[in-house]
């Protein structure tokens, strides 16, 4: 079945309609919620921080082990 001028039309307007309740709903929630996500945003970047503090941290040790064993030497416990 062909769709008329008339509803591709109505179709449109009817997109463009709900298109522009959407943008406005989206626009009041991030307006009312702006500091709930930026104190979100910053605890998750905290967060992540401390992870990969953490990663880089247990890296060089490794790497340092890895060295000492390269030069015959017997890798210490290493806690720093």
């Amino acid at each position: 079945m062909k769709t008329t001028d008339y509803q591709r039309e109505y179709q449109k307007k009817y997109r463009e309609k709900n298109r522009e309740k959407l943008n406005k709903t989206s626009r009041e929630y991030a307006e009312q919620h702006r500091e709930e996500m930026k104190e979100y945003c910053r605890e998750y970047r905290r967060i992540n921080k401390e992870r990969v503090n953490a990663y880089e941290k247990e890296r060089r040790k490794k790497n340092k082990e890895k060295r000492l064993l390269a030069r015959g030497e017997t890798p210490q416990k290493i806690d720093s």
